[in-house]
């Protein structure tokens, strides 16, 4: 399993098409923007637009990946690169469970899919979210889930530095480390490339 993670989008380009092993003109790119589902539409529209904007300025091609949607998930198994947006968390993790795909997905990312996502998408490759709560509203979830992905066993702290999450990144890092977790604080530049649960790369 390979796993591209990091606070903000792609900090490194090269890093990134080194990574997946591919010019990034190559590159299937899925994007899967669930964590955005709960804004008002508007809203989110504009932050799909501005994303795939920000991915197609690098040359990547994107296809938006609906978790909902039976044809979505029939070609899962086709892309090179599954993107997960930031976002809220909660509604990342309902979206999942609600969706029944995490056993789907958890197939894709042992074969040839890397699993690549920043802020909420990076974090729900972790153990546990329930811990996030303090940045990230659960109620805006129809249920809560507590669990993450369980891809790496790191508790990440994505925005580090920055002024918006400074009050609550502190106690995020003290919970996961009271309960006996390792945790990555990633800057806003910072990324963490892992492959068969072996840190490769990393920009804090």
């Amino acid at each position: 399993m390979k796993l591209y993670l990091s606070s903000e989008g792609i900090p490194d380009i090269n890093v990134f098409q080194e990574f997946i092993g591919k010019k990034v003109e190559d590159i299937k790119f899925g994007l899967v923007f669930h964590a955005k589902d709960y804004k008002p539409a508007p809203e989110r529209e504009a932050k799909l637009e501005e994303a795939i904007t920000y991915f197609t300025n690098f040359g990547i091609t994107v296809e938006v990946i609906d978790l909902f949607d039976t044809e979505s998930l029939d070609n899962l198994h086709t892309y090179d690169v599954i993107w997960f947006n930031g976002g809220n968390t909660f509604y990342l993790g309902w979206t999942i469970a609600e969706s029944g795909t995490k056993k789907l997905l958890d197939y894709i990312f042992n074969e040839n899919v890397v699993y690549a996502g920043d802020s909420a998408g990076a974090v729900m490759a972790g153990p546990v979210i329930d811990k996030y709560g303090i940045a990230d509203d659960p109620d805006v979830a129809p249920y809560i889930v507590t669990e993450g992905l369980k891809y790496i066993d790191l508790g990440l702290l994505p925005h580090w530095g920055s002024e918006e999450y400074a009050a609550v990144l502190g106690g995020i890092e003290k919970s996961f480390n009271d309960d006996g977790y390792e945790t990555i604080r990633l800057s806003d530049n910072g990324y963490l490339l892992i492959e068969n649960g072996h840190i490769v790369d990393k920009k804090f």
